[in-house]
């Protein structure tokens, strides 16, 4: 899960694994690691409600399936 302040809202996206690897939020768009992701949708929103700036600074880190640790991030 990958959680998006917008503003006064906080906006939740689920991350899915492909069963081949991978992870993506929009099928279109697949990624090799989480790393990937995160930084695609740093770059450009693609989709979301706004693109990834940084991970909110109240908000701990949190297990997505026990693959890789996934913060909340603010805007």
């Amino acid at each position: 899960m990958c959680s998006v302040r917008d503003g006064d809202t906080v906006k939740h996206y689920r991350i899915r694994q492909l069963d081949e690897g991978g992870f993506f939020i929009a099928r279109r768009v697949t990624f090799r690691t989480l790393a990937d992701l995160v930084e695609h949708y740093g770059r450009d929103p693609d989709g979301l409600c706004v693109n990834l700036k940084k991970p909110c600074t109240l908000a701990s880190r949190f297990f997505c399936r026990n693959i890789q640790s996934v913060k909340i991030f603010s805007c």
